[in-house]
């Protein structure tokens, strides 16, 4: 019997590892460096993906790299223009 790989979801079900392709935008929360009580949004532009463990790897406004979980994204959209400028 075929083993059926359906991937890898977040928490909700809402994503599915294998949606995010490079370029895309997303929104995740991350802790905040000042006070770890807080989680901030984050803007960017999804620059790379991972199955084990499930995370992705994206470029913010300033420029910085960061890696979040698939748990931490809560919006994902398709590229558009502009989209850290706004």
């Amino acid at each position: 019997m075929a083993r059926f790989d359906k991937g890898i979801f977040d928490e909700f079900g809402c994503f599915n590892i294998n949606d995010f392709k490079q370029g895309d935008n997303v929104i995740v929360m991350v802790r905040d460096p000042n006070n770890k009580r807080n989680k901030l949004r984050v803007k960017g532009i999804v620059t790379s993906s991972n199955r084990r463990p499930p995370t992705i790897t994206l470029r913010d406004v300033d420029g910085n790299e960061r890696t979040a979980r698939l748990n931490d994204v809560t919006f994902l959209q398709a590229p558009e223009k502009g989209w850290l400028d706004r």
